[in-house]
């Protein structure tokens, strides 16, 4: 008699385990609006989905470090659809995701998000455990102001 292997269980996401309110100004896990940070939450191969989990400051300092999932911080001034102060009264968006039938992930041609970039930088550097790392970033000067898939929620299509 063979065994079976069961594979192993994918770890859990922090944007399906919280039980905080899903709106882009509130922590997802205790629900204030004080000093929030975005998170990116990434598949189980540490690629970057377009999933984002705003948290406040103590709770990102004790969520994120120990979860065994890779989450990226994101600046509140990057494109993050769903989860950007222009998304906040967009009929598209549910909960902290954008439903826009444009947006790529979503299965369209793509969307516009216009920003204000500021400059590009690629930072070197060594992580905690001596790893070095480097990456490449876009900065941004204010938070985006437009998108091509947004619907404000006033806009009634017949």
């Amino acid at each position: 008699m063979s065994k079976q292997k069961i594979p192993p269980k994918p770890w859990p996401k922090l944007s399906e385990t919280l039980d905080g309110p899903e709106h882009p100004q509130a922590c997802r896990s205790c629900g204030c609006s004080d000093k929030l940070d975005v998170w990116q939450e990434h598949d189980e191969q540490d690629q970057p989905t377009p999933v984002y989990v705003p948290l406040c400051e103590p709770c990102s300092d004790r969520i994120i470090e120990p979860h065994p999932r890779l989450y990226s911080h994101r600046s509140d001034k990057e494109p993050l659809p769903g989860v950007m102060l222009i998304c906040i009264d967009c009929e598209l968006r549910a909960g902290l995701r954008c439903t826009s039938p444009l947006a790529k992930f979503n299965g369209g041609a793509g969307m516009t998000v216009a920003t204000s970039p500021l400059g590009n930088a690629h930072v070197c550097g060594r992580d905690k455990n001596g790893k070095r790392f480097g990456r490449f970033l876009t900065m941004y000067d204010k938070p985006p102001h437009d998108c091509s898939g947004r619907r404000p929620a006033a806009e009634v299509s017949l």
